[in-house]
């Protein structure tokens, strides 16, 4: 699937569409860092004890 694809199904991503190539092909999605592989969606979601994006430069660093 597309970015693209992904953010025109999600209203609140709008704002990305000017900010990112849409043309990338998302080969998957994860919240966690160790499961990225190249072209991988990475959510950096807030947990109860730790946040998610504490974890995005290793998700970029594994491809995402």
């Amino acid at each position: 699937m597309k970015l693209s694809q992904i953010i025109a199904k999600t209203p609140d991503l709008d704002a990305l569409n000017s900010q990112v190539d849409g043309d990338i092909e998302i080969a998957g999605i994860t919240a966690d860092s160790r499961e990225v592989r190249p072209g991988f969606l990475f959510a950096a979601l807030p947990g109860v004890s730790i946040d998610g994006a504490k974890f995005i430069p290793a998700a970029i660093a594994a491809g995402a």
